[in-house]
């Protein structure tokens, strides 16, 4: 009889109180992803709050909603990156049931780890648990990272704390490097080191540069890649940044100096650089096929991108930014959009060509056959208001009733106050204050931009000439393009802006300007944004085989 009573006052007051109970009562989920997903997050939560559970009873029922919701996580997360910007209501819905998803799974199995560390009733039977708890734990802590990466918030302290005491528990217990699968339809086995540096690599790769939809693929190099990761108490080759365990604060680059200590963890890309550049150069194969995808969610343009991105900042000498930053006060004229931009850059300085002005740029279109009428500007300019400036960059505040388009990883021309040009642009940071105003960073691509009109010829074996005027059923190709004359140049090559997807290595266009025209040929793809390609050309005088 005593004992029965102590059975009944050690009961948790839940329904779930068996791994059979809960999927009974998940069996009623709703049929709609994000309403199912509600539920799941609910019975997350009140599984966390509810004391009493023995350490392997909350373990198991836990895995069992984890399990059931991971799918429901996957739909609403789709229908969250299919919203180009996710700035909108139904955008902010799905990111804030995915994050609110992963947020208390990472503090269920959190409560699951701190019991066993008590001794709670059932740490015994839980302890072949472990290497799944921290490897779920630190995934769930992962994804929420990249959620507030994704809208640009900050990382806080707790985050952090969680993140640390979460690896140095399974190293504490020796399981830190045990092989697992996390869940039972992940394709690739994974560690609880392997979880760890993942999120660690994310946090070094300077996400925040990037778009939501390049953050998730980010996110998704840093999973593939992760067991080539270095990670250890020691220096290693390829190990660039170091983390405190002791600490909630983010991990840093290594100082010259630095030496080993109890709870430091050095880690960086290890052995991990030839694979990323092999998947590159893979990427650029993919771009001779027009359209060409080596996935369902990302083109070639995208993953070259990040790639390049990953491993500039994964490098032992990742850029900083060091100019200095002037304070200024001062409207700012912004227009968003490849095709906006070109017809705002008109009449400006080349210092490849000399003076394109307006008259030049309209005979270069008559000579291209081109029509003349006026294409109407959809939008009026916006005016924000400028804050600060360096010798490439503007930092500035977009009124509440503007800059709805606005996203890291748009092109945009800019006018600052008093200054006749339009500067080409890409807004590569956004920060929010807690009066809710958002601040955009501009690097400035080139503030002496030249519009210009490019037709297609072809690649190379052939002369223009043999093929010009073999048959006159041939229909000309024509671009609008972007030469960025004072930008940086790319291992000394000139580099210019084309519509998204149609920068293909190799093409090679007549460049149209006033009477005269030049052949170029394009060389290196450097970037895709938003709406546009970025890549480096050479001056060509060769041969040119006919398009097919």
């Amino acid at each position: 009889m005593t004992a029965m009573l102590d059975w009944l006052e050690s009961k948790p007051n839940h329904p779930m109180t068996s791994v059979a109970e809960a999927r009974k009562l998940l069996e009623d989920l709703p049929q709609e992803p994000q309403k199912a997903l509600a539920d799941a997050i609910h019975w997350v939560a009140s599984l966390s709050e509810t004391p009493g559970f023995r350490v392997d009873v909350r373990v198991q029922v836990l895995g069992v909603i984890d399990e059931i919701a991971q799918p429901l996580e996957r739909a609403v997360r789709v229908l969250l990156l299919a919203q180009s910007q996710g700035r909108g209501g139904q955008a902010r819905e799905h990111w804030q049931s995915v994050h609110e998803f992963w947020s208390q799974l990472a503090a269920g199995y959190g409560v699951c780890r701190r019991d066993y560390q008590a001794g709670a009733k059932g740490s015994l039977a839980a302890k072949g648990s472990l290497a799944l708890i921290g490897a779920r734990e630190i995934r769930a802590l992962g994804q929420r990272m990249k959620l507030l990466l994704m809208r640009y918030q900050p990382l806080e302290e707790p985050l952090w704390a969680a993140l640390h005491q979460a690896y140095a528990f399974a190293e504490k217990h020796r399981n830190a490097s045990e092989i697992l699968k996390a869940y039972s339809n992940d394709p690739i086995e994974t560690s609880v080191r392997t979880e760890f540096a993942k999120a660690l690599m994310l946090q070094m790769g300077d996400a925040e540069n990037l778009s939501p939809q390049k953050i998730e693929l980010a996110f998704r190099i840093c999973y593939r890649f992760a067991p080539l990761f270095v990670l250890g108490p020691e220096h290693a080759p390829g190990a660039s940044f170091v983390t405190d365990l002791s600490a909630p604060k983010p991990p840093r680059l290594v100082s010259i100096d630095e030496q080993p200590a109890p709870a430091l963890r050095f880690f960086g890309i290890g052995q991990a650089t030839p694979k990323l550049e092999e998947m590159i150069t893979q990427n650029e194969q993919g771009l001779l096929a027009e359209e060409h995808r080596l996935g369902t969610d990302f083109s070639s343009g995208e993953k070259i991108t990040v790639l390049k991105h990953l491993l500039l900042h994964w490098g032992p000498n990742p850029p900083h930014r060091s100019r200095t930053r002037v304070k200024i006060s001062g409207e700012l004229a912004v227009v968003h959009g490849y095709r906006a931009v070109c017809r705002h850059i008109t009449n400006i300085e080349s210092a490849s060509m000399g003076e394109v002005t307006e008259n030049l740029d309209v005979k270069a279109r008559q000579k291209a056959g081109l029509d003349l009428a006026e294409e109407e500007i959809e939008e009026p300019p916006e005016v924000w208001m400028q804050q600060d400036a360096s010798d490439l960059g503007v930092g500035a505040l977009v009124p509440p009733n503007a800059g709805k388009w606005v996203a890291v990883g748009c092109l945009c021309a800019i006018k600052p106050a008093g200054d006749s040009r339009w500067w080409a642009g890409v807004v590569r940071r956004l920060r929010g204050d807690d009066k809710s105003r958002v601040g955009a960073g501009i690097e400035v691509l080139a503030k002496k931009p030249a519009a210009v009109w490019l037709r297609v010829l072809g690649r190379h074996e052939a002369k223009v000439s043999d093929w010009e005027s073999a048959s006159g059923s041939f229909a000309y190709d024509y671009l609008h393009a972007v030469m960025l004359t004072d930008h940086a140049k790319a291992h000394d090559r000139p580099v210019l802006l084309l519509e998204k997807n149609r920068f293909v290595p190799g093409q090679i266009y007549e460049m149209m300007v006033g009477d005269k025209s030049r052949h170029v040929i394009l060389k290196e793809f450097l970037e895709q944004g938003e709406d546009y390609d970025l890549g480096s050309f050479e001056w060509y005088q060769g041969q040119v085989a006919p398009p097919a």
